[in-house]
């Protein structure tokens, strides 16, 4: 049987309305409005013994409507949020376990780099010793270029006022001779000759 727009196992009998209905309305289906309209209208009338005076409200337990509880509505919420809870926390198990691959090849990768860094690392370490091996040499060798430098430089001006002495020989020198040595030092210069006759 329905009641209250809900089937339930109970036996339940319908009563019959004490007045008459229209052809085609099923009075069955209104009886709680029949009911408190008929009790609003014996308050109304002295000794009327035709309207019943039954509450049609006060159901049976059994027959009253459940109210609404809250586990029933807070249940499938709390599945809902669970669910997005775990689909939440799979997403995050997966991007970490994505992050963990990416970390350990970077640190593969860095493993590679560190050792060509170190490789790196030793050959400047060799280049600085040459390096120094040679700046050390340095001051020896600029000692010798200037010693040469300034041999050459002396060299050099000794070399024109030779060949301006040996101009002025060769200008004074008369036709008769001819030289065979000229002998150079610091002071004075030797001229050896023969002179024809």
């Amino acid at each position: 049987m329905a009641v209250a727009g809900r089937e339930t196992e109970l036996p339940g009998v319908h009563i019959a309305v004490a007045r008459a209905a229209s052809k085609g309305f099923d009075a069955n289906q209104f009886m709680v409005n029949i009911g408190l309209a008929l009790k609003v209208l014996s308050k109304g009338k002295k000794g009327t013994d035709s309207v019943s005076v039954v509450n049609f409200n006060a159901l049976p337990e059994t027959y009253r409507p459940q109210p609404i509880r809250l586990t029933n509505i807070l249940v499938p919420v709390g599945i809902v949020v669970a669910g997005l809870l775990l689909v939440c926390l799979a997403y995050l198990g997966v991007m970490a376990h994505r992050k963990a691959d990416d970390n350990s090849l970077l640190r593969s990768q860095v493993a590679s780099a560190e050792s060509i860094v170190t490789e790196r690392e030793a050959k400047v370490a060799e280049l600085t010793t040459q390096l120094e091996q040679v700046e050390a040499s340095i001051p020896p060798v600029q000692d010798r270029a200037n010693t040469l430098e300034t041999t050459f430089t002396s060299l050099t001006a000794n070399r024109q006022q030779l060949d301006g002495v040996l101009a002025d020989i060769v200008g004074h020198l008369p036709s008769s001779m001819s030289l065979s040595m000229i002998d150079c030092q610091t002071a004075s210069v030797t001229v050896t000759g023969t002179a024809r006759m």
